[in-house]
C-alpha cells in the first residue's frame, strides 16, 4: 500500500511513481545524512578553501523545480555563511549570461540538477568557465550517470555530490529529488559538525513519515474540493517552497487548476 492505495490501483492509473516517491522520501532523507556523513570531508576540503576566498560570490542556481531549491536555501546560505549569495535560474543565465557572471569576481556556481543532463544546465557551467576568472562548481545532482555529472568528473574545481539513488525521480513531479536536494544545502553550512544533526533528521523523518501514514487521507479529501484555483504564499525561504507546490498542483491536476504563488504581504498588496 502507498497512500492508501494498493500498487495494482495505482499502476493502472499512472500514479505509481508519484504515489512512491511521495512516501519514500523519510527513507532517503536518512539515506542522504549517511552520504553526507561519509564525505564529510572530502566535501570540507573542497569547500572550506573556496568558502574564505575573499570577494566571492555564491549562485544556487537550476531550471524549474531545481531553481526552487536555490530560492528555499538562499538566504539560509546568507545568514549562515555570512556572504553574498544570490539564487538564478539557469534559464535566465542562458539567455544573459553577461547580466550575472562577473569576470573578476571569484564565483562559486551550485547547480541543483535531478537528472544533470538538461542543456541550461550544461550551458550554464560553460558560460561561467567562459566569462569567469576564477569559478568553482559545487553539483548537487540525482543522477551519477547525467550528463553533468560525467562532464565536470575531472575537473579540479568541481565537485559533485549524489543524492541517493532512487531519488532520480521517474514520475512527472519532482518530490524526492526536491526535498533530497533542499536538506543537502540545509546541512552543508553546519557539514562540520553533522554528527550532531542526526537526531534533527531522524525527527524530520518521523514527522514526515507521521504525515504521510495518518494525514494522506485528510489531504485527498481537501483535494477532491470543487476549486479551480489555488494559491500557495510563503515568506522567506518559505516562499521557494509556494512556488514548488504551485508547481506541483498545476503538473499534478494537468493544468486544470490554475495555480499561482506569492508572499502573505505580497498576495496582500
Amino acid at each position: 500500500m502507498l497512500l492508501g492505495y494498493n500498487e495494482k490501483y495505482l499502476k493502472e492509473k499512472k500514479g505509481y511513481f508519484t504515489a512512491k516517491e511521495i512516501s519514500q522520501q523519510p527513507r532517503l532523507w536518512r539515506e542522504l545524512y549517511s552520504i553526507l556523513l561519509n564525505r564529510k570531508e572530502e566535501i570540507l576540503n573542497f569547500l572550506d578553501p573556496v568558502l574564505k576566498i575573499k570577494g566571492l560570490k555564491v549562485i544556487l542556481t537550476g531550471a524549474g523545480t531545481s531553481a526552487f531549491v536555490g530560492y528555499c536555501s538562499e538566504g539560509y546560505w546568507r545568514r549562515k555563511l555570512g556572504i553574498d549569495v544570490e539564487a538564478i535560474d539557469t534559464t535566465d543565465i542562458v539567455a544573459s549570461p553577461l547580466n550575472f557572471f562577473s569576470k573578476d569576481r571569484p564565483t562559486l556556481l551550485v547547480s541543483h540538477a535531478r537528472s544533470g543532463d538538461s542543456p541550461e544546465s550544461l550551458a550554464t557551467i560553460q558560460l561561467a568557465e567562459k566569462y569567469i576568472d576564477e569559478v568553482y562548481f559545487l553539483n548537487i545532482t540525482c543522477n551519477k550517470d547525467g550528463k553533468m555529472a560525467k562532464s565536470t568528473l575531472n575537473m579540479k574545481n568541481c565537485l559533485n555530490i549524489f543524492m541517493p539513488e532512487e531519488a532520480n525521480d521517474e514520475g512527472f513531479a519532482m518530490t524526492s529529488s526536491f526535498t533530497c536536494m533542499l536538506l543537502t544545502d540545509l546541512i552543508l553550512p553546519h557539514l562540520k559538525e553533522i554528527e550532531t544533526k542526526k537526531e534533527l533528521i531522524e525527527r524530520l523523518a518521523k514527522e514526515a513519515e507521521r504525515i504521510i501514514n495518518e494525514e494522506a487521507g485528510n489531504i485527498e479529501k481537501i483535494s477532491r474540493q470543487d476549486y479551480d484555483r489555488l494559491i500557495y504564499l510563503g515568506s522567506g525561504s518559505l516562499k521557494g517552497c509556494a512556488y514548488e507546490a504551485a508547481l506541483k498542483s498545476l503538473e499534478l491536476t494537468k493544468g486544470f487548476v490554475n495555480t499561482n504563488s506569492n508572499t502573505p504581504l505580497g498576495f496582500r498588496h
